[in-house]
């Protein structure tokens, strides 16, 4: 009897472990369970030609309901997780996977590399166009952008995703060894830190007190307070930075994107909360 109570608890044990992951195992075959903003973004990625593995099907569902249960899936307007390894497939907005501008799924220029790990920029022409015009879909005070490599590279003057006109913009800027920064809004106002590496997951977030923060791995590198300000009237790129000025495109980037999003302002709680859970996703599929 002790030992059936043992095995039954066993059982019970992998099936509540399965039902976290997104599916579960009955009879030898696999049986998913997904949140129907997950299954919605890989029936996508499925009718652009790939069928999501077991490990896709886990990691995404572990994605959004992790995001729903701390509050930034509400906060983010487009995220791309980059399921699916090329670009028809790699295109598409999580939260509103459609193939149209208005769904801000992105468009690829001169072929960047597609891969199980996400999208390879080559540094010197390749980006892709999320069809996010921060002037309108962003809040001038409140907003985040954030992006996750597996990329470790501070050579050069990169910009892994970004938008600016004469004066405003909101990007990621890493300079050699020297120096980094976030911008949201004047280009005057932006938070500069130290950067030691690129690989992990980084996140620049202005909240309503106007407190303008960036995150990388999961530590708070810094803040500053800021005043609201117009915030770019340009699509925000990601591998390099759109810009209203000649050159329009600029400072491309060599950073592997393995997820990016934009979206409102998150609390220090959420975006602590949303890095653990971008690391985890990307490391539940070797990134």
């Amino acid at each position: 009897m002790k030992r059936i109570f043992i095995i039954w608890a066993l059982l019970i044990g992998v099936c509540y472990a399965q039902s976290k992951a997104g599916f579960y195992v009955v009879g030898g075959k696999v049986i998913t369970v997904q949140d129907t903003s997950s299954r919605n973004y890989l029936k996508a990625v499925e009718n652009a030609g790939v069928v999501p593995s077991v490990l896709q099907n886990a990691a995404s569902n572990f994605l959004v309901t992790s995001e729903k249960a701390i509050g930034s899936y509400s906060l983010i307007t487009a995220q791309y997780p980059f399921i699916g390894g090329n670009a028809a497939t790699h295109k598409f907005n999580l939260n509103n996977p459609v193939d149209t501008d208005l769904g801000f799924r992105l468009v690829f220029f001169n072929s960047p590399t597609h891969t199980s790990a996400g999208v390879l920029f080559n540094g010197t022409t390749q980006y892709a166009n999320t069809f996010l015009n921060p002037s309108t879909a962003l809040s001038t005070t409140s907003n985040h952008i954030s992006y996750y490599t597996p990329t470790n590279s501070l050579t050069g003057i990169q910009l892994p995703m970004g938008a600016a006109t004469d004066g405003a913009g909101i990007s990621f800027l890493h300079l050699n060894y020297s120096s980094a920064n976030f911008i949201s809004g004047s280009e005057a106002s932006l938070v500069a830190y130290t950067p030691v590496s690129t690989n992990g997951y980084t996140i620049g977030t202005k909240i309503a007190n106007n407190n303008q923060s960036v995150f990388y791995k999961g530590v708070k590198l810094a803040t500053s307070t800021v005043s609201s300000s117009t915030l770019p009237n340009l699509n925000i790129y990601i591998g390099a930075r759109n810009r209203s000025v000649s050159p329009f495109i600029d400072l491309y980037s060599t950073h592997t994107a393995g997820y990016v999003s934009a979206g409102s302002g998150m609390t220090d709680a959420i975006s602590l909360g949303q890095s653990r859970i971008v690391t985890f996703f990307n490391s539940m599929q070797n990134r």
